[in-house]
C-alpha cells in the first residue's frame, strides 16, 4: 500500500460560517422573515424549522414557520 502524501498549507483563510445565517437574534415579537424555496423546497421547511427550533430552545424564544409566496415565512411570537 502505497502512503499518502498529506501537505500542511499556510496562510489559507477560514470560509464564512453559515452559522448564524438567520437573523432570529434580531427579532421582536411580531416580526418576521422571508426564505426563498432552494432546489428542494421540503430541505428548505426542514433546515429554516430546524434552525428556528435550535435558536428557540437555547434562548426562551418562540417562532412559527409558514410557507409563504415561492419559500418560508419565520414568525417571533414569544
Amino acid at each position: 500500500m502505497e502512503t499518502q502524501v498529506i501537505n500542511v498549507e499556510k496562510g489559507r483563510p477560514i470560509p464564512p460560517s453559515t452559522k448564524g445565517k438567520y437573523p432570529f437574534r434580531d427579532m421582536e415579537i411580531g416580526d418576521s422573515f422571508w426564505v426563498p424555496d432552494g432546489r428542494n423546497a421540503e430541505s428548505t421547511k426542514n433546515t429554516v424549522r430546524s434552525a428556528a427550533t435550535t435558536y428557540s430552545r437555547r434562548n426562551g424564544v418562540k417562532f412559527t414557520v409558514r410557507r409563504d409566496e415561492g419559500g418560508y415565512r419565520v414568525w417571533r411570537t414569544e
